[in-house]
C-alpha cells in the first residue's frame, strides 16, 4: 500500500473539541454525506471524517482483493486510522455510522476486540 493511513483514507479532522467523533459512511458513499451533520458537532468534538478504500477520494490503488475480500480488512483499516490520526490510549472516539449495513457490520467487528477503545457507537438512519 502506498502512502500513509491518512492519505490512503482521505482523513479530514475538523473541530475544536478534544473528544474525537468518527463519522463512517456507508457502501457506495463517501464522507461528503456528513456535510450537513458535522458542523453541529465541531464546537464540542474533534470530528474525524474518512473514505473507505475504494470510496470517495481515498487512494484507490491501495485496494487489494485479499485484504478486502471480507469486511475485516475495512475494520482493520479503521482501527489503524484511529491509532495513526486521532486517538491516543486515553481517548476513545464516539462513532457515528450511517444507516448502511456496511458501516454497521464494520462497527460491530470493531467493538468486539476494541471495547476499551471505542466509547460508544450511534447507528443512525439518515
Amino acid at each position: 500500500m502506498i502512502g500513509s493511513v491518512p492519505e490512503r483514507k482521505n482523513v479530514v479532522i475538523q473541530g475544536k473539541g478534544s473528544q474525537p467523533m468518527l463519522f463512517a459512511h456507508g457502501f457506495e458513499c463517501d464522507q461528503n454525506m456528513w456535510r450537513f451533520v458535522t458542523p453541529a458537532c465541531q464546537d464540542d468534538y474533534r470530528v474525524v471524517l474518512f473514505d473507505y478504500v475504494g470510496s470517495g477520494k481515498s487512494d484507490w490503488s491501495a485496494y487489494g482483493s485479499q485484504r478486502y475480500s471480507t469486511l475485516d480488512g475495512y475494520a482493520r483499516d479503521v482501527m489503524m486510522m484511529l491509532q495513526n490520526t486521532c486517538c491516543s490510549r486515553a481517548e476513545s472516539p464516539i462513532t457515528q455510522q450511517s444507516s448502511a449495513s456496511f458501516s454497521k457490520i464494520i462497527a460491530t467487528r470493531l467493538l468486539v476486540p476494541s471495547l476499551r477503545t471505542i466509547s460508544s457507537v450511534s447507528l443512525s438512519r439518515l
